[in-house]
Parts: C-alpha cells; sequence; structure tokens
C-alpha cells in the first residue's frame, strides 16, 4: 500500500495491517514521502509504528540524501529476510554507488539532529505561519484534509477565483514561487525541514 499519498494524506492503517496480518499476509508499505515521519510531533505516524512488514523510503525526496537514495526496513518475523536478501540480489547492482549509500547516512544523521536539537516545534510554528501567510492572501485558499492525518510538510492551495491548478500554478511560478506539481482544482508546494545555522549538513 502507499502511505502518504503525494499530496501528504496518510490514513490510520492500524486496522488495516491488523486485517492483513489476521489473514496471514505480508503488509509491504510504499512510503516513499515519509522518510522523515520518524521525527514524530505534528508528523503522522511512521508504517513501523502501525506495524507494517516492510517500509520503502525515498529519503531523497524530502531529506538530504542524493537522488535514488532510498531506505529499506524490515520488522518482525513474517517476511523471510535472507528470501528478501536474494531478491534484492537479483535487482541491485553489483556495484552500489558510495557516494548515494554516504548520503543516506548524512540524511539519517541530519534527523537525528533535529530530534536531538529539539527545533522540531519551532519547524512546524514557522511552517503553520507559511500558510497562514497563503491564507490571508484573499485570493488562495490553503487545503487540509479533515478526515486524514496531514503532512505539515505539504501545502495543498486553490484558487478562490476559479483557475484552475494549471492556471495557478503559472500565476505562481511568474512570482518566483514554483509549486512540485498541479492538476485541475490546486497546486502542491512541499516544503523542506528548515536547516538551522547550528545543523551542520
Amino acid at each position: 500500500m502507499t502511505y502518504p499519498n503525494y499530496y501528504g494524506h496518510a490514513a490510520d492503517l492500524s486496522k488495516l495491517i491488523d486485517m492483513c496480518h489476521e489473514a496471514g499476509m505480508i503488509v509491504l508499505v510504499d512510503e516513499a514521502h515519509g522518510a522523515f515521519f520518524v521525527l514524530g510531533g505534528a508528523f503522522p505516524p511512521s508504517a513501523l509504528s502501525y506495524g507494517a512488514d516492510v517500509v520503502v523510503q525515498s529519503a531523497h525526496k524530502t531529506l538530504p540524501a542524493m537522488t535514488m537514495g532510498s531506505y529499506l526496513h524490515l520488522q518482525g518475523g513474517r517476511m523471510d529476510a535472507k528470501r528478501l536478501k536474494t531478491f534484492l540480489t537479483m535487482l541491485q547492482s553489483s556495484s552500489p554507488s558510495y557516494p548515494i549509500m554516504a548520503s543516506l547516512d548524512v540524511a539519517r544523521a541530519y534527523v537525528e539532529e533535529i530530534k536531538k536539537k529539539e527545533i522540531l516545534d519551532g519547524i512546524m510554528k514557522e511552517l503553520a505561519e507559511l500558510k497562514n501567510e497563503f491564507n490571508r492572501i484573499p485570493q488562495l485558499e490553503v487545503i487540509e484534509s479533515e478526515l486524514l492525518s496531514n503532512d505539515p510538510l505539504k501545502c495543498v492551495i486553490r484558487s478562490t477565483k476559479g483557475l484552475t491548478g494549471y492556471e495557478l500554478k503559472r500565476v505562481l511560478e511568474s512570482v518566483e514561487v514554483h509549486p512540485e506539481l498541479a492538476d485541475e482544482h490546486q497546486v502542491l508546494l512541499i516544503f523542506g525541514l528548515e536547516q538551522k545555522k547550528d545543523i551542520p549538513f
């Protein structure tokens, strides 16, 4: 399953994962956009905390890792680790990129540093203020799900004047605001975890 979706909406996976396990199924979650959920706080819970057996995270999407840098997490005994390793050797290169692997360790250290410095609340406050700034523009509206958890690093914006997402994207780009994507109804902005001066990356 995919968790969260591209727009940062995340459902509660606990019951679904329990049902799968009761049926003897192994649960693999594509958590490409949730590598930082382990930080907790305002972020949705990590799929691992819900009990997923295998979780894949694309660290390069939202953490300071090189393109293609990803994590593969395995927990519990439902997935045969030796079998998984066999499949990986069939699909992966026998000459891995050490710069990419090193960047994954940098990304891991980056997350640990945010925890250590206890600056997450400050980052979340600044992101909330930024979204409020968008909401104060009469022509714009920030959209958040009322039924699902919302990733605070994602910001979905719609026009209150009838513009499509594609038209709104062009307007924002004209003032050097470059959305991650646009669809028929809205644009998506993705914020980074703010790099404070005392984080050496």
